[in-house]
């Protein structure tokens, strides 16, 4: 997050736009002032929410606080999200290498995914940190939820990881 931006000139942002390229390549970068972060980036998309499709912005959206509903209609116009339901048994190695190299443009990702016949995890990433830990068998299976800046998270490589690639003996 790069915050003040009200307060720097064209030139200035420019500079710190370049400079966290430099040294965070990778990293999206989300640009605020007052510190003002919406909600999804603070606290992400719940498991239900996507289960629901209430991912995006649209009229039901399920908040009942109109604080909370105005800054979910900010996500709309700022964020895109994807989420999938993975039925395969992936490889806790292959995820973990997988969360150190996430595809470009994605800020968010949080789901429960099987990790053996009988073993699920919690797979996490926020920022450039992704952790991988075991979890408890979930109710309604499988999920993946991720969030990031609109026009900037790569679906493709997130079908691919989730539905081709990350799963065990691939290597990918």
């Amino acid at each position: 997050m790069i915050n003040k931006v009200d307060g720097v000139t064209a030139d200035e942002l420019a500079r710190v736009r370049e400079w966290v390229t430099a040294v965070a390549e990778r990293t999206p970068q989300y640009e605020t002032s007052q510190a003002e972060l919406p909600r999804v980036l603070r606290e992400g998309l719940s498991l239900a929410e996507a289960r629901e499709g209430r991912g995006c912005a649209h009229a039901g959206c399920g908040h009942e606080d109109h604080a909370d509903h105005e800054s979910h209609l900010d996500h709309g116009e700022l964020f895109d999200t994807w989420s999938c339901q993975p039925e395969q048994i992936f490889d806790s190695g292959t995820l973990r290498a997988w969360l150190r190299d996430t595809p470009a443009g994605l800020l968010r990702l949080k789901g429960l995914v099987r990790t053996g016949e009988a073993e699920w995890s919690e797979i996490q990433f926020a920022g450039r940190h992704g952790t991988l830990r075991k979890a408890d068998a979930p109710a309604n299976g499988a999920a993946v939820v991720t969030i990031g800046l609109r026009g900037h998270l790569n679906v493709a490589a997130l079908e691919k990881a989730f539905f081709q690639g990350v799963s065990a003996g691939t290597g990918a």
